[in-house]
């Protein structure tokens, strides 16, 4: 993966979760069971703080300083625990999130993005390409996390709410 190739699928996958929400009301957008309990706003702020980690990740590390996976409070210790860790982590951010309002989640998923962006644009080929530059994703590339929280995410995410919709429409 180009960083190049990254930016465009990183404003492209973007633009793709825009235009499904664009065609949704707040009432939809707040009602629950798209995933569980989630509604597709608690499934915005779970997009949006995950790509705020993978950039809090990466600037850390600029800094030289140590990166906490996932977060303070839910580090991964061991890779065996770490479904279980997602999920703590999972829950904390829709606890914090699920009562604020649909219109500050979608400013922080856009805010998110643009930090995401630009934190990509910032970074050089090799930062992005070269296998094990960054400690906490030893022998691999800083990009394959970048998309797992970013636009692989918002696809496995978007294509849920599609469900939703179209079992909702059917009654």
């Amino acid at each position: 993966m180009t960083k190049a190739n990254l930016l465009i699928v990183l404003k492209d996958s973007y633009m793709k979760l825009e235009a499904l929400l664009a065609a949704l009301s707040e009432v939809q957008m707040s009602q629950a069971g798209v995933y569980d309990r989630l509604s597709i706003k608690d499934v915005l702020a779970h997009l949006a703080a995950w790509e705020r980690l993978v950039v809090d990740w990466i600037e850390t590390s600029q800094r030289g300083e140590l990166t906490v996976r996932y977060a303070p409070g839910f580090e991964l210790v061991d890779r065996a625990d770490a479904e279980q860790v997602m999920d703590r982590l999972n829950e904390h951010v829709y606890l914090e999130n699920k009562d604020r309002p649909l219109n500050r989640v979608r400013a922080d998923l856009l805010a998110g993005q643009q930090r995401l962006v630009m934190t990509v644009e910032a970074m050089s080929e090799q930062d992005l390409t070269e296998p094990g530059r960054f400690p906490w994703w030893p022998g691999r590339p800083v990009w394959e996390p970048i998309a797992a929280n970013s636009y692989e995410h918002y696809r496995e995410h978007i294509e849920l709410i599609e469900s939703w919709l179209e079992a909702v429409k059917r009654g």
